[in-house]
C-alpha cells in the first residue's frame, strides 16, 4: 500500500490499536508510525533513551504480541548486557531480557486515544514492529507528568555521535 493511500486510510478508520490495522492493512507498524509523521531516531540510542526514561517515576510499559496485550506499570527497572541481552535488573515488578541489537529505530507518538492524549516511545525491530512502547505517566488527574512530556520532546532531537 502506498503512503498516500495509508495516511487516507488511517484518517477514514483512525484505529485504536495501530498493531491491529497495520496487520489489517499489511503494513508495518514503522510504516503507520512514518505516515503519521512520527520521529524516529536511530535504534543505537536504546541505552540511551532506556537510561533515561529509567529516570522518571512511574510509567506504563506494553508489549503488544498477536494474543494478547501486556502491561505493566511502575518504575522502569535499569538493566545490564550480558549473554546478548539487555537484562532488566529488579528485584520486584518488571524484569526480563531485551534483544538490544533487534532495535532498529525508537520513535516518538504523541496522539489521542481514547479521548486523551497520550505519549509514547516506541522501541522498533528491524522488521518495522514495535519491541515494546514506555508512555509516559499520568498525575492524579489523569494529565500527561508535564516534566516526563518535556523530556520527550527533547529525546526526539538526539543523534547519534555519527549524526545518523
Amino acid at each position: 500500500m502506498d503512503l498516500l493511500t495509508l495516511k487516507q486510510k488511517l484518517g477514514e478508520e483512525q484505529p485504536m490499536v495501530l498493531e491491529d490495522f497495520a496487520s489489517q492493512h499489511k503494513v508495518t507498524l514503522e510504516q503507520i508510525l512514518q505516515t503519521l509523521g512520527c520521529p524516529m531516531i536511530s535504534g543505537s540510542l536504546f541505552d540511551r533513551i532506556w537510561h533515561e526514561i529509567t529516570e522518571w517515576s512511574n510509567v506504563t510499559l506494553i508489549v503488544h504480541t498477536t494474543d494478547g496485550i501486556w502491561e505493566w506499570g511502575g518504575k522502569l527497572p535499569t538493566g545490564t548486557y550480558r549473554h546478548g541481552f539487555f537484562n532488566l535488573r529488579s528485584k520486584e515488578g518488571l524484569s526480563g531480557h531485551i534483544r538490544f541489537e533487534n532495535c532498529a529505530k525508537i520513535a516518538f507518538l504523541k496522539r489521542q486515544f481514547m479521548g486523551a492524549e497520550t505519549a509514547s516511545v516506541i522501541f522498533l525491530n528491524h522488521q518495522g514492529q514495535a519491541m515494546c512502547k514506555i508512555f509516559v505517566g499520568r498525575d492524579s488527574h489523569r494529565q500527561l507528568l508535564n516534566e516526563q512530556l518535556q523530556h520527550f520532546e527533547q529525546m526526539q532531537h538526539y543523534t547519534t555521535v555519527e549524526g545518523k
